[in-house]
């Protein structure tokens, strides 16, 4: 099997960060890059979710999936990776 393809975002605007899980260790976040609103979750990051600050810009890894739940698909990015920016 082939390995997944991975996608790098720079600059992307972290718009909302919203704790999951039963401890907290994921996160999911809404971003912002280029006038488009992305959604993305990270999962066992727990020792690095406070530098995901709302408002802050960060450079992602991902690669991307679709979320189904409820009924609903929609893409969502799965973050492998990722860098604050200054």
């Amino acid at each position: 099997a082939n390995p997944e393809p991975l996608f790098v975002t720079k600059h992307a605007r972290i718009v909302k960060q919203t704790p999951m899980g039963k401890n907290g260790s994921h996160v999911r976040l809404m971003l912002e890059e280029g006038g488009k609103t992305l959604e993305a979750v990270a999962f066992r990051i727990t020792s690095r979710i406070a530098e995901l600050e709302e408002g802050k810009f960060c450079s992602l890894v991902y690669t991307v999936g679709l979320n189904r739940w409820n009924g609903n698909e929609r893409l969502q990015l799965f973050i492998k990776d990722f860098e604050m920016e200054l």
